[in-house]
């Protein structure tokens, strides 16, 4: 999942996840019972694969330290401030089922321009609705590889969707092959598996995987 909203109180534009989620409805890791889990976070880093893990906790009696409620911790539970790029999506891994997760915050009103590396992205819808990420009107791409359906190398650019409750959702990818099917729907848009010019919605609050052939490309979302 993941959110754009524009941290207005701090120099570095980074949005402080403790300030922006309700935690009330977040499960803390038990430190002293029998079943530790709780809910936790992690990242991906760009270029180097997966990034931190952070562990929710509400712990100030245990540690007997006011620092410790209601916070995240790092691996080494100690208290730590998440601070994430506005667009940047992450995993979020409940231990239990959560219908509706409210963030709040100011929503990026200009919108968000993300600049890709080579592989992997994982980046967020950043508007309070859902959107088609073939629209473009709301979101445009520039840089990006289309699959060369003749050629000898046929990969191109992917994006990959998630699917809560039931894991990896639906792969599209991005071809420019009005002259190869001899239709103007396949020029510079997104198809699904069968090749077929396709609506890629993602939903509000979620995050989607950009596999990039080459670094450097550049996705813009509108702003409001």
């Amino acid at each position: 999942m993941g959110v754009a909203w524009e941290d207005v109180m701090t120099l570095d534009g980074k949005i402080d996840l403790k300030e922006m989620m309700d935690t009330t409805r977040l499960t803390s890791y038990d430190l002293l019972g029998s079943d530790g889990e709780g809910d936790s976070i992690l990242t991906w880093d760009v270029g180097s694969g997966w990034g931190d893990v952070y562990f929710y906790l509400d712990a100030e009696e245990v540690f007997e330290d006011a620092a410790y409620a209601d916070t995240w911790a790092d691996d080494g539970l100690s208290p730590v401030s998440v601070r994430l790029e506005p667009g940047q999506a992450f995993w979020l891994i409940l231990k239990n089922d959560i219908s509706d997760f409210p963030f709040k915050g100011q929503v990026a009103e200009n919108g968000t321009i993300h600049t890709l590396a080579e592989g992997p992205n994982l980046i967020a819808n950043p508007l309070p609705r859902a959107i088609d990420f073939t629209d473009k009107t709301v979101v445009t791409t520039s840089g990006a590889t289309p699959y060369d359906l003749l050629g000898s190398d046929g990969e191109g650019d992917s994006i990959l969707t998630w699917n809560i409750g039931s894991g990896w959702g639906d792969v599209y990818f991005y071809i420019d092959a009005e002259a190869v099917f001899e239709d103007a729907a396949y020029a510079d848009t997104w198809a699904d598996d069968g090749l077929n010019p396709a609506n890629a919605v993602i939903p509000v609050g979620s995050g989607l995987w950009y596999i990039a052939k080459n670094a450097g490309v550049k996705v813009t979302f509108k702003g409001l």
